[in-house]
Parts: structure tokens; sequence; C-alpha cells
């Protein structure tokens, strides 16, 4: 009898084996498709939206927002949110790397600023980094010192009481670290400085200049006073 169940042991177990490896296969399985829909961010499962853009292996994505969550906390009114669409573009990095960003802006802009981030992606020009403004909390000020480049923002314009274009998804900030606004003493952001043979730096021979303005935007850079190297507007 001892030896018929050592027998029975001997043929069952590789099969025993087989199935608690299987087993341990399908739960990890079952744990990346879940994690693939929910994600996972500083340790915490947040629900992602089908309709954020996929996240490449192969690229920096810097913002991986919903429309929904670029706008949250925004005091525009709702015949501006209605015009405003999120746009996924892609650029290459001070770092070499190729990134992806994100932009808040009107609707009747989106097709001509992909094309625009293309052009300077192959072009090789590059930028810090591409976030909608509520990562600093609607703070122009803290994503300019972060030499963040964006795009609407709801406020006033630095010079004057009135609406800026940016509050209509009509203006756009590139690299302000390298490209600052300049009226008489005052530097903004705060330590930044215009040097034209700097990577990243805006002058009338850019080609970034060129490829906005045959789409006719208007460039700070042109403007008598104030500077503004970063601003591009339409």
């Amino acid at each position: 009898m001892k030896l018929a169940s050592k027998i029975l042991l001997t043929a069952v177990a590789p099969f025993m084996i087989w199935l608690v490896l299987f087993s341990l296969k399908n739960r990890r399985s079952l744990h990346h498709q879940a994690m693939g829909f929910f994600g996972k961010k500083n340790g915490t499962e947040s629900v992602k939206s089908y309709t954020e853009p996929p996240v490449h292996e192969n690229k920096w994505v810097d913002s991986h927002l919903t429309l929904e969550t670029a706008l949250h906390g925004s005091s525009a009114p709702g015949f501006i949110r209605k015009d405003l669409v999120l746009v996924s573009v892609r650029y290459r990095g001070y770092d070499s790397l190729e990134h992806q960003g994100q932009l808040v802006l009107h609707r009747g802009l989106r097709d001509e600023i992909v094309e625009i981030f293309e052009e300077l992606f192959l072009a090789g020009f590059p930028i810090e980094k591409v976030k909608p403004i509520i990562h600093y909390k609607w703070s122009d000020s803290a994503s300019m010192a972060d030499n963040n480049t964006s795009a609407f923002n709801y406020r006033k314009s630095t010079a004057s009481n009135r609406l800026s274009l940016h509050a209509y998804g009509r203006a756009i900030d590139i690299n302000p670290r390298q490209n600052p606004y300049i009226y008489r003493e005052i530097i903004l952001p705060e330590g930044g400085t215009f040097e034209p043979s700097a990577p990243g730096t805006i002058t009338e021979t850019s080609q970034i200049v060129r490829l906005f303005e045959e789409k006719g935007w208007r460039w700070g850079g042109r403007w008598k006073r104030p500077k503004d190297f970063q601003h591009f507007e339409k």
C-alpha cells in the first residue's frame, strides 16, 4: 500500500507543480491588466480615462491628464471652456530625449500647434517641459520659474488689466527662462536671461519664429516694448 502511494505521488507531483505555477502566472497577468487600467502614481491608484493618450515606453511622458483634470480649479467661464481642448505634443528635451507633453488651447489652433511642435522636434529644437498650468496651481510665476511651456491660463495680461490671450487658449509661452519678458528693469521670470546663443533661445532668425509666423501667429520678441521673447499669440 505504501509503495502504491509513493508511485501515485510521484506521478501526480509534476502536475500539481505545473498547476501552482499556472495559477501564479495568471494572477500576475490579471494584476498587470488591472494596473494598466487603473495606473499607479506616487503609490496610489487612480482611474485613467479612456480619452487619455497612450503612454509610450520609448519616450518621457511629462503630463498625462484628462481635459477635465487640466481645467480643474480654473475660473474660466463656460463660453471659454467649451472651446478648449487638450493636445498632446512631442518635443526634444534638454536631455536630447523624446518627450511627450500636453497643452490646453483653443480648438481652432490644435492642428497647427501639433504641426509646429512636430517640425521643432524633427529640427531638434530643445524644450524643457510642456505641462498644463494646473501642475503649478494656476500660478504663471511658478510655471515660468520652472521653465515650463504652457498655453491656456485664465488670467490678465502682465502689462494691463485686460484678459490675456492666454485666457482664451490663443497664446503660448515657450522656454520662459531662456526667453524672458523684459520691460525696463522688470525681467520675468526672475533670473531669466536672454542669451541668443543658448539652446532653446528664440531669436528673429530662429526656425520657430518662422513656423509660427507662417501660420499667422505674432511673436512678442518683435514688440518694441515690452519684449516678450517666450510669447506667441494668435
